[in-house]
């Protein structure tokens, strides 16, 4: 069964998902990593064509409307002290060295580029993606070396984006694993509770199966710009219901019989 098959049998049958417990771990993994590149596609492109519309933007706002600055030990330095919002062509700068806006509040523009105190925050379609100042240790940033450093990116623009993306799928993939890993824990216990005959092995294939349904859900709902609040509770919650649901249909085990 090839891997888009098993992904439309994810969506809506537990008990057929129940049967891939007998495949190999390595497909299972190839699942994973397929399941993550379409999950991250709506954000990679959105996260891409934001940067590469951004970079003018932000370059100028950077030289003409933002007073000096320095970025050292992790920590946006000036003598401003209070947030500086612009906007231009609907891209939102804000420049806010004293912490009173935060990552999430850059999420009520749809466009925004934003230097914080402690992190710079790319904002596409409502969505924050942060990168920390501590990434720069070691690098006495300032002002005029970050606009000569955009400057000199216009050539290699789509290769950073690209770099971003292949770190952003890295990172992505990463998290898959830790969830589906916790949840095969969670089916150790879910199968000494319904009397279940499986390894830890199928359990962790199980797992990475029953969160089709929400990754395909979500990547929707973030190509349609819906936010959907507590995401991570709701995947969380359906994955685990799916997931009983699919070791439920699994055979019990046999009892002895008596003599």
């Amino acid at each position: 069964m090839n891997v888009f098959k098993q992904l439309t049998l994810s969506l809506y049958s537990p008990k057929k998902m129940s049967l891939f417990r007998f495949q190999g771990i390595g497909k299972t993994i190839m699942y994973v990593f397929v399941l993550t590149f379409i999950s991250i596609l709506p954000t990679s492109l959105c996260l891409g064509y934001g940067i590469l519309k951004n970079a003018d933007i932000t370059r100028d706002m950077l030289a003409d409307k933002i007073p000096a600055f320095t970025i050292s030990d992790g920590i946006l330095q000036t003598n401003e002290t209070e947030p500086i919002i612009q906007s231009d062509e609907g891209v939102v700068f804000i420049f806010d060295p004293s912490g009173k806006i935060t990552n999430n509040m850059t999420s009520d523009y749809p466009y925004a580029v934003s230097l914080l105190q402690n992190e710079f925050v790319m904002t596409v379609n409502h969505e924050p993606h942060s990168f920390s100042y501590s990434l720069f240790q070691g690098f006495h940033l300032s002002k005029n070396t970050i606009v000569s450093y955009l400057d000199s990116l216009n050539s290699g623009l789509i290769v950073i984006v690209l770099l971003i993306i292949i770190g952003l799928y890295i990172l992505a993939v990463g998290s898959k694993f830790i969830g589906i890993t916790l949840f095969a824990y969670i089916g150790m216990v879910l199968k000494q509770i319904l009397h279940r005959n499986i390894t830890y092995k199928s359990l962790w294939t199980l797992a990475a199966y029953s969160g089709t349904l929400t990754i395909i859900l979500f990547t929707i709902t973030k190509t349609l710009s819906i936010q959907v609040p507590g995401q991570i509770l709701w995947h969380w919650a359906i994955t685990g219901f799916i997931f009983f649901l699919t070791i439920k249909h699994i055979p019990a085990r046999k009892k002895p019989s008596q003599p």
